[in-house]
């Protein structure tokens, strides 16, 4: 004869089983995002769901992480690791980096810093000559040295400018839309 079950026994088992089923749903969940986050040819764009920051965001197999008003942090695992000073340049690194446009990516990488160095610059000789116990010597140098940063930051925020703009051109946007 069959044994028959308790109504504790049966909402246990219906527990466990409702478990089971949710446990293997979110690993092919899990599967079917890492496969779609992959793709080299549409990488995916989405808030980060591990990080409870609005500032951090999936681009691919990249991450984007804001360190503050003007930084983002990218980076995949152990392997690419670079911090960016203009928030574009940060996303359209790592879609060029995930569709093996390494040469634009670079190019992006590159011309940011440049920006960012130049924006430093700036900012140091501004603070140089606001210092009321420099000499008037090192305040004609400081000055010097600020017009000549101002006019290296103006060129390296256009080309920066227009490189990103050229995005438009090689139609990275419209692809992940």
């Amino acid at each position: 004869m069959a044994k028959s079950f308790t109504k504790k026994e049966k909402t246990l088992a219906g527990k466990l089983l409702v478990d089971v089923a949710l446990r293997r749903a979110e690993v092919w969940l899990r599967d079917e995002f890492e496969q779609i986050r992959n793709n080299t040819k549409h990488p995916v764009i989405a808030p980060n769901p591990n990080n409870k920051d609005k500032n951090s965001w999936i681009i691919g197999r990249f991450n984007l992480d804001r360190l503050n008003e003007n930084k983002w942090h990218v980076y995949n695992g152990d392997r690419i690791d670079c911090i960016f000073y203009n928030k574009k340049a940060a996303i359209l690194y790592a879609i060029l980096t995930q569709q093996q446009q390494y040469n634009s990516a670079d190019t992006i990488a590159k011309i940011d810093q440049q920006v960012a160095k130049h924006k430093e610059e700036l900012t140091f000789f501004s603070n140089r000559m606001l210092n009321k116990k420099t000499s008037s010597f090192n305040l004609d140098l400081y000055e010097i040295r600020y017009i000549d940063s101002k006019i290296k930051y103006t060129h390296a925020r256009e080309e920066l400018e227009k490189t990103l703009n050229h995005a438009k051109y090689i139609k990275v946007w419209e692809q992940l839309l």
